[in-house]
C-alpha cells in the first residue's frame, strides 16, 4: 500500500540550511535505496515552514518506524562527516568576483558545497575529515576577504 513519511529536515540534518544542499541530496539518495522505497526527496520549505524529507514507500515492503530509524541514523552519520560554515566579509565587490571565491574555495580538498554572494555571505559545506574550518577561514583571508565573525 502506497505511503509517505514526511519528517523536518532539521531533525535529521540540523545544520543543512536548504534542501539544495549536498548532505540533502546524500540523504534522500541512501534512503531511496532501501527495500519498498519507491521515492525519498526533501522539499523546499515555504516561507515560515520547514523542509521536508519526503519519503514515500510501499508499507506491504516497508515500516514507517524502521524508516525513521533509518533517516535518523543516516543524517547523525551525515552531520558527523560534513560541516558547514559562514562567514560574512564586506569584501565581495561583485558577482564576477563572488564566482572566483566560489571556484577556488572549491579546488581545497574536503570542499563540498560553496556558496558566494556579492551581498559579502560566503557558505562552504565541507568533510571534516579532509579539511578543517581553520584551514577554509585561512584560504578566505589568503584571498584577501576580511572576515567578520
Amino acid at each position: 500500500m502506497p505511503s509517505t513519511l514526511q519528517i523536518d529536515l532539521a531533525d535529521v540534518l540540523p545544520d543543512v540550511p536548504s534542501a539544495e544542499d549536498p548532505c540533502a541530496r546524500r540523504l534522500s539518495a541512501s534512503l531511496g535505496e532501501h527495500t519498498g522505497v519507491t521515492r525519498a526527496h526533501v522539499t523546499e520549505a515555504a516561507p515560515g515552514e520547514a523542509a521536508k524529507l519526503c519519503v514515500h514507500y510501499d508499507s506491504d515492503r516497508a515500516g514507517e518506524t524502521h524508516l525513521r530509524k533509518a533517516a535518523c541514523g543516516t543524517g547523525r552519520r551525515l552531520t558527523e562527516q560534513f560541516r558547514h560554515g559562514a562567514w560574512e566579509t564586506p569584501s565581495i565587490r561583485d558577482a564576477e568576483h563572488a564566482r572566483r571565491i566560489e571556484k577556488a574555495l572549491r579546488r581545497m580538498t574536503g570542499v563540498v558545497d560553496v556558496q558566494a554572494s556579492e551581498a559579502g555571505t560566503v557558505r562552504v559545506g565541507y568533510n571534516q575529515g579532509q579539511v578543517h574550518r581553520a584551514e577554509i577561514r585561512g584560504g578566505l583571508a589568503l584571498m584577501g576577504l576580511r572576515l567578520e565573525a
